[in-house]
């Protein structure tokens, strides 16, 4: 592609620029190596392919590029903003079984997570549904922790137990109860 721009010459004494270039914010932005087309293609392919299969879709479809440049695309493009979930899902893991747990909060509707927060304590989920208003129903684990989180940053929430640690937890406690005695 070659462009032709028009070079403009600044008459104010002292200006520390001495000259200026025509601008085509629609095209590409200044400095930028290629359109914003391309971008937004480069960044699909991106997306759906990643890194080293990105690359060679990318030489195919006639847009070569590294597959470094795919993947500082893909984090250089802004994170659309969340609305606050309506259903919330909470639960623990383990960042280092017996040592240090985590809390997950996903989002039940979309099936998505929404956050991880560093400890499971009640105060920093607390915090979270302070900050984070409008969810109408929690579902949860039967900790007592949770619970009371829940009771305290979202009042208003319905919470329930969630499937999983109602059903199928304590038929493995069982199994593995059963088990010991044998």
């Amino acid at each position: 592609m070659r462009l032709e721009v028009r070079r403009f010459v600044c008459a104010t004494r002292g200006c520390p620029r001495n000259t200026f270039a025509e601008r085509f914010p629609t095209l590409t932005h200044a400095y930028a190596r290629r359109t914003l087309r391309q971008t937004e293609a480069l960044v699909e392919v991106a997306f759906a392919n990643g890194g080293k299969a990105g690359a060679q879709l990318a030489k195919r479809l006639a847009m070569p590029t590294s597959r470094d440049t795919l993947l500082r695309l893909i984090r250089s493009t802004a994170v659309p903003p969340r609305k606050t979930p309506q259903v919330l899902g909470l639960d623990d893991f383990a960042w280092k079984k017996g040592d240090r747990y985590g809390t997950l909060l996903v989002d039940l509707q979309a099936h998505c997570p929404v956050e991880v927060l560093p400890d499971r304590e009640a105060d920093t989920v607390v915090r979270w549904l302070r900050a984070h208003r409008g969810v109408k129903i929690i579902s949860r684990d039967r900790a007592g922790t949770y619970a009371e989180a829940a009771k305290r940053g979202a009042p208003r929430a319905k919470q329930v137990a969630d499937r999983y640690h109602i059903l199928v937890a304590p038929l493995r406690c069982a199994q593995r109860y059963a088990g010991s005695k044998a």
